[in-house]
């Protein structure tokens, strides 16, 4: 609107008459040429437009008339004379001849002569002037020829005298050329006057006519016409009110000299009504700070732009001034809202990482606890075995660590173990995974290592902790067996590796300890279970009579989607808890511990999709929705790397197989050879997802999605299934208890802490769409933890973001609030662990 206001008024201001100044009689002269420039201009298309319309013989020629004239004259006298030649009356046609010839002026003489060349009338000189008519050129002849009897006789011959004038002064007698000529000549004037009292150059100087001057008076914003000299010719009634001067009295006066504050860059000489004069051009959007009084300031963003003379000299200024005292005050609220809502998403990324680091290492040593160190094991094991690549692996024992607890007490040896740790990191690098793998033992994942080099560097390890000193006890002295393997000695899993690094660590302290043994196959069957008794976690999983919800495998992945996508996580326990209540009585306990994994794993395959796509507020699009489809295989290619279970994958696998539609199977089971476990999932998944709220529709009630299941029952479904699966609720006294597995407190905490990370690039982003989204997802967390302080600041920001009428600043102030009330929760997140 300010731009449009400048335009609108400096369109107005282009055609009034400017003040005059020093130099006024040379300005009315060059206004004045430039009318005789118009009026030339016009007169000369006026001129065109006349030549053009006698060409094209609108015009009447009156030299062609005159000759087409005589000749019929002419042609009329020789057909009298015809009848007289063949009556024989040569007396009454001689005398009419002469009577003609000295009647018109214009006919000096005729003649009639035979076709043989004889003159046979001659109404005087005939002869002299038709021999001469040739040679000069003051004569016109006509000739008609005469005919008897249809044989040619003769003709008969005029002589007339040219009025016409050759020449210069010829040209110049067309009447076509005096039209002209006397349209240039008083055209010229005429159009000169006109033109001249169209742009006013003949009125008395006005410099804003009164309509222009009640025009620019409805504008909103202020506006200030100035001369060269800066000085106010017209200043509206906006301006004048805001600045507690009357109009009358700022005219005349210098814009300079009015109150304003040189801040913001302003110096003397650098306001910004000066730059259209010193540089040409307009200027836009520059703020300035006014004082209307010892108390009192306001802001004008001003836009100016020149106002020229037609010979493109500066004749004045065109300034608007838009009063942004309020918005510069929102603005600079907004900024400090917006340097505090950056301030807390920094401290939460902090925070973030705090808690990533209490999720995945070791809160003693610093080294990374057993469920991040396979995690990154299992990696890098498979990427050795694919490519070749050597991998070693090495077990750390510190020896007699219990006559260290037992002689100096556990603080003692809690130091020792930190500075072992410390040691560990220091010799490798982030590649080189340490890990804490339980009491006094520790293992190292060394990629790119074959047993010569990683036994090199476990013999620096053993010198490195022989070295280690403490202040007290300083008498304390520590030595470590080591234990050394790699991937040569046909490892087929991470924990087979760690296996043989174990049994070299038995040998090397069955061998007096304090050194290094490499693996030979001899050890294999060393039975460790005497001098190292250990779980293995990594593995455990992978047998089937024990695989159920608490296997470190499943936490693991349940954490991990949790952290992704909490709702995504809440509905997969809910499909686990249908899937158990269904198959109770039918399903013995493998069966439903087996059918309780599948249904909360058979979504882990949205880790992979994108953020825009998992979490958008709004329905799908066809082509996100084929994007979304891919998360089916990618759960079957995560668990198939952790959990060796084929009947597991075979129920996540064909979760998704028609009942009784062979064509969209995809070549999968049909019927009843789909697994039971995989038909009763289907409709558990199928029926969850129905019954659930979504933000772009409301889940339907029981009832509803009871009727859809029986509805496509025989063809998407197993209809027994789906009868026993609606009888299960009907038998059960309440709701399904929801059993899951504990977590580590700090996964909790990163996963909320995501969300509201996402929160803070969400408002910062003005996305009100995703902020109510996010904040939804925040409270549904913040419920599910009992943090009720932070499920009611949710509430109050998700109705804010409803209200339309809202401003953007309350939201961010809700939004601050909220993210204070998270970062304490995080506090006591990361307190409790």
């Amino acid at each position: 609107m300010h731009g449009v206001a400048l335009n609108a008024a400096h369109g107005q201001l282009l055609r009034l008459n400017v003040p005059p100044s020093n130099s006024d009689s040379q300005e009315l002269f060059s206004r004045y040429f430039t009318s005789l420039r118009l009026a030339f201009g016009l007169v000369c298309i006026g001129g065109g437009l006349l030549m053009t319309c006698h060409w094209m013989g609108y015009i009447p020629d009156t030299n062609r008339m005159m000759d087409e004239a005589r000749s019929k004259r002419c042609d009329s006298l020789a057909i009298t004379t015809a009848g007289m030649i063949r009556a024989g009356d040569w007396a009454n046609l001689e005398a009419t001849l002469w009577t003609l010839s000295h009647r018109d002026d214009e006919l000096l003489s005729i003649g009639l002569r035979t076709e043989k060349g004889a003159l046979r009338i001659d109404t005087g000189k005939h002869r002299d002037l038709w021999q001469n008519a040739a040679k000069e050129s003051g004569y016109v002849t006509v000739h008609v020829p005469i005919t008897l009897n249809k044989r040619r006789w003769g003709q008969l011959e005029f002589c007339f005298v040219s009025d016409r004038v050759g020449g210069f002064m010829g040209w110049l007698d067309q009447p076509i050329i005096k039209i002209l000529l006397f349209f240039l000549i008083v055209g010229s004037f005429i159009y000169s006057l006109f033109i001249g009292r169209a742009l006013g150059i003949f009125e008395s100087v006005q410099v804003v006519p009164d309509r222009v001057r009640q025009a620019l008076n409805t504008l909103a914003e202020g506006l200030l016409v100035l001369d060269e000299r800066e000085k106010i010719i017209l200043a509206n009634e906006a301006f004048a009110a805001k600045v507690g001067i009357s109009a009358d009295e700022l005219r005349g006066r210098s814009v300079t000299s009015l109150s304003w504050v040189k801040d913001h860059g302003i110096a003397a000489g650098d306001y910004p009504w000066r730059q259209p004069k010193d540089a040409g051009g307009a200027t836009s959007e520059r703020l300035i700070r006014y004082r209307i009084n010892d108390h009192e300031q306001c802001i004008f963003s001003i836009n100016s732009a020149p106002i020229e003379s037609s010979d493109r000299g500066h004749r004045g200024t065109l300034v608007t001034l838009r009063d942004v005292t309020l918005l510069e005050h929102n603005r600079t609220e907004l900024e400090a809202m917006l340097a505090v809502l950056k301030e807390n998403r920094d401290e939460i990324s902090r925070k973030n990482r705090e808690l990533e680091i209490l999720a995945t290492q070791d809160s003693l040593t610093g080294c990374f606890n057993r469920r991040a160190f396979f995690e990154r094991f299992d990696i890098a094991f498979r990427f050795s075995k694919q490519y070749n690549i050597p991998l070693a692996c090495v077990m750390v024992d510190n020896d007699h660590f219990k006559s260290v607890n037992d002689n100096y007490g556990h603080h003692i040896g809690d130091e020792v173990l930190r500075k072992v740790g410390a040691l560990l990191r220091k010799l490798h690098s982030d590649a080189q995974v340490v890990c804490r793998f339980g009491g006094e033992e520790f293992c190292i994942m060394l990629p790119g290592y074959n047993v010569a080099d990683a036994a090199a560097a476990a013999e620096r390890i053993r010198v490195g902790i022989t070295q280690i000193r403490l202040n007290d006890p300083a008498e304390l002295r520590l030595s470590a067996s080591i234990g050394v393997s790699d991937l040569t000695f046909d490892a087929n899993e991470p924990q087979a590796l760690i296996n043989q690094a174990d049994a070299c660590l038995y040998v090397a302290k069955r061998s007096g300890r304090n050194r290094v043994v490499c693996y030979d196959p001899s050890m294999a069957d060393i039975d460790t279970e005497a001098s190292a008794p250990r779980e293995d976690v990594h593995g455990a999983a992978k047998k089937q009579d024990i695989l159920s919800p608490s296997s470190p495998p499943v936490r693991s992945l349940l954490s991990a989607l949790a952290f992704r996508d909490a709702d995504t996580a809440e509905h997969s326990r809910r499909v686990a808890n249908h899937c158990v209540r269904t198959g109770h009585g039918f399903l013995n306990d493998n069966e439903l511990n087996l059918i309780e994994v599948a249904g909360l794993l058979h979504d882990i395959g949205k880790i992979g999709v994108p953020d825009h796509i998992l979490l958008k507020p709004g329905a799908l699009t066809d082509a996100e929705w084929k994007l979304m489809g891919l998360h089916d295989q990618i759960s079957v290619e995560i668990v198939a790397n952790l959990i060796e279970s084929e009947e597991l994958l075979s129920i996540i696998r064909f979760h998704h197989c028609k009942f009784g539609d062979s064509d969209k199977n995809d070549e999968g089971p049909v019927g009843q050879s789909i697994p039971v476990a995989a038909r009763i999932l289907t409709i558990a998944d199928s029926y969850d997802a129905m019954v659930s709220d979504r933000v772009y529709r409301k889940g339907r009630t029981h009832e509803e999605a009871v009727a859809e299941l029986r509805r496509c029952a025989g063809r998407q479904f197993d209809p027994e299934w789906v009868e026993r699966f609606v009888a299960s609720f009907e038998s059960a006294s309440s709701s399904p208890e929801k059993q899951g597995s504990e977590s580590n407190p700090a996964v909790h905490a990163v996963h909320f802490s995501k969300q509201i990370e996402r929160l803070v690039d969400a408002v910062d982003a003005h996305d009100p769409k995703f902020v109510k989204n996010l904040t939804q997802r925040v409270r549904k967390i913040a419920l599910g933890y009992q943090l009720d302080d932070v499920a009611v600041a949710a509430l109050k920001l998700e109705s804010s973001v409803d209200d339309e009428n809202q401003q953007w600043e309350a939201i961010l102030e809700q939004s601050e609030t909220l993210i204070d009330v998270c970062r304490a929760a995080q506090d006591r997140m990361i307190r409790f662990e």
